[in-house]
């Protein structure tokens, strides 16, 4: 393999690279990064029946059976992926996280290619694809399905053209860039953080000269067109999804600086901290990263803001291959001039996948429970602060896809010892996305209901029409708490799994509601 890792063009010499083995556009290199990115596919293929599906999938397939331009806690492009998806092949774990997946494997391979754009020969471009692949964030957003797959490829996407930008200065590429960055935004709002990196770097760099184009603006007026439908959407319900951010700051645990760049070194892996702390320094310090100095500043700029908010570590991964990419050519020129750097090379990638897979299995669904719990144990690791849970001994990532089957059974059992007759005017009222999407999921097996719950966009979805007489409760407090809302409140049913996040759940039979069912439902709704 080594000598696959080593090529002898210039870094700068589009003639010389890849010399006898171009074939058009398409290059060894290429094919090596291909085979990283096929690698990861069959890999994460190989583990999407383990543990079950994932809390948020369940509110996700939800929406997706609930189209709309809009949902209280995100835009709606990922839920119209996974109703195409769903449409074609169905709802199992495997359809629902094709693309995740697909999306991770392109941006390990767009991240290697980003290190080629930037002048990375045959070994920066390779160890930029094996540190994305390895770090801890890129993997687990490939193993559910989510937003965050999607924004991670939309923003390496934005990246490459504003490399392209740079190097032909042809700013009809702006184009291209306002139609990505207007599906990013309609994917996660999230994204308008990086659009402001953008117009930072572009401003503190001498290609503030963009700002006189009118190529410029007429990108940023086909992203906001792009992004209008959801804009409409949020005025037409009232700006929902700032009550819910207002809502989550509230819940959030404060994370200092310190936690914050400590989260960072580990959910990106401690072995690829030097290299994208290398790599931000040689790109606002080497003269030959000068043109690119706009993607350090994009990087720093996203890295602050989200600290500084207290933001969750995954928020910044999606711009590391830019400090990633940098990094491993700023390696690749060092050991250029180094006499042991030939053997250094397949030591160092070695080492990188070494030390990949010994985080993998703390966090992706490769071990059993108990032989994850002993082994995180054993490494000495715990996950950040905000996805720890005292109620189980796994991170939340991995604890949110276990217990949803045996509540669902358990919430049948009370549905069904209940008179024929009354079944018919019974509601499955539950107190987060994830219960709801459960009974919705795994519900029509059993002959259940659809579930109703006052929680984000389940709110707005309200009660289903028809006769209301009794109502089974999870997950809206204890009997006490309930009986502000009804006259009679019977705990039927407890079901404890051990590895959940909700691992000892009651469910309740609730009858005689003491108001009208529109009133309460304005009272409980919940962000």
């Amino acid at each position: 393999m080594a000598s696959h890792l080593q090529s002898d063009h210039k870094p700068d010499d589009a003639a010389k690279r890849g010399a006898g083995t171009r074939l058009g556009f398409w290059t060894r290199d290429h094919t090596i990064l291909a085979a990283i990115a096929l690698a990861k596919i069959g890999f994460h293929f190989a583990l999407t029946g383990r543990y079950g599906v994932f809390r948020d999938e369940l509110y996700y397939l939800a929406c997706a059976r609930h189209l709309a331009w809009g949902y209280v806690d995100h835009p709606p492009f990922s839920i119209g992926a996974l109703a195409g998806v769903i449409a074609a092949l169905g709802d199992s774990l495997f359809a629902i996280r094709l693309l995740p997946v697909l999306c991770g494997a392109a941006v390990v391979f767009l991240s290697g290619l980003l290190a080629r754009e930037l002048g990375g020969r045959r070994f920066a471009q390779v160890l930029t694809a094996l540190a994305t692949l390895i770090a801890p964030n890129f993997l687990v957003m490939s193993t559910f399905f989510s937003m965050n797959a999607f924004e991670q490829l939309f923003w390496l996407l934005e990246i490459h053209v504003l490399v392209r930008l740079v190097k032909t200065g042809d700013a009809r590429w702006w184009v291209a860039f306002g139609a990505i960055a207007g599906l990013a935004l309609l994917n996660k709002l999230g994204s308008g953080i990086f659009g402001l990196s953008v117009v930072l770097g572009l401003a503190a760099t001498r290609h503030r000269r963009f700002f006189l184009s009118p190529w410029l603006y007429a990108g940023a007026a086909l992203a906001a067109l792009i992004f209008l439908p959801h804009l409409l959407w949020e005025v037409e319900h009232d700006w929902p999804f700032l009550k819910f951010a207002q809502a989550a700051n509230t819940r959030a645990p404060s994370i200092p600086p310190f936690q914050f760049i400590a989260n960072q070194v580990l959910t990106h892996h401690p072995v690829n901290f030097p290299l994208w702390l290398a790599g931000t320094l040689y790109l606002f310090f080497s003269a030959s990263m000068r043109p690119f100095r706009i993607l350090g500043f994009i990087f720093v700029t996203v890295f602050a803001v989200f600290m500084l908010q207290e933001g969750k570590d995954y928020y910044v991964t999606p711009v590391y291959p830019i400090a990633l990419g940098a990094g491993a050519i700023a390696l690749e020129r060092g050991l250029d001039s180094a006499t042991w750097g030939r053997w250094a090379r397949p030591a160092v990638l070695s080492l990188l996948l070494l030390a990949g897979a010994v985080f993998a299995a703390g966090v992706m669904p490769i071990l059993s429970p108990p032989s994850y719990v002993r082994y995180v144990e054993f490494l000495g690791v715990a996950p950040p602060a905000y996805i720890a849970r005292d109620q189980t001994p796994m991170p939340q990532h991995l604890a949110d896809r276990f217990g949803w089957e045996e509540l669902v059974r358990g919430i049948a059992g009370v549905y069904e010892s209940l008179p024929e007759e009354e079944r018919a005017r019974t509601r499955i009222l539950c107190g987060n996305w994830g219960e709801a999407g459960a009974v919705d999921y795994f519900g029509a097996g059993h002959g259940l209901p659809s579930a109703i719950s006052p929680l984000h966009s389940y709110w707005y979805w309200g009660p289903v029409d028809g006769p209301v007489g009794t109502f089974i409760v999870v997950g809206l407090g204890e009997r006490e708490t309930l009986l502000e809302y009804f006259d009679e409140v019977e705990e039927r049913e407890r079901v404890r799994t051990q590895y959940a996040v909700e691992n000892d759940q009651a469910i309740y039979l609730a009858r005689g509601l003491r108001r009208p069912l529109d009133e309460v439902w304005r009272e409980i709704q919940r962000f």
